[in-house]
């Protein structure tokens, strides 16, 4: 993604568990401030399980075609 946007990557990662404890610290400091959460506890439940999918049904069936990443990336800067 950044090599297609031109930008440098990076990852930036830390174990779900620390990362569920500051989501309910930032659920519970937004609720106090009445600011939006940067990231709540429920967004990192989300992130917590496996969202991989085939596309190879719509491929066989609906001759769907996969836009590269890099394509698309250049598609919307274009826009």
């Amino acid at each position: 993604m950044s090599r297609a946007l031109g930008t440098k990557g990076g990852w930036r990662g830390m174990p779900l568990p620390m990362a569920a404890a500051v989501g309910r610290f930032r659920r519970w400091a937004a609720e106090l401030s009445g600011a939006a959460p940067r990231m709540p506890d429920s967004l990192v439940r989300f992130y917590m399980h496996e969202w991989t999918y085939s596309s190879e049904r719509a491929v066989r069936e609906l001759d769907y075609r996969i836009t590269p990443m890099a394509q698309a990336v250049a598609g919307l800067a274009e826009t």
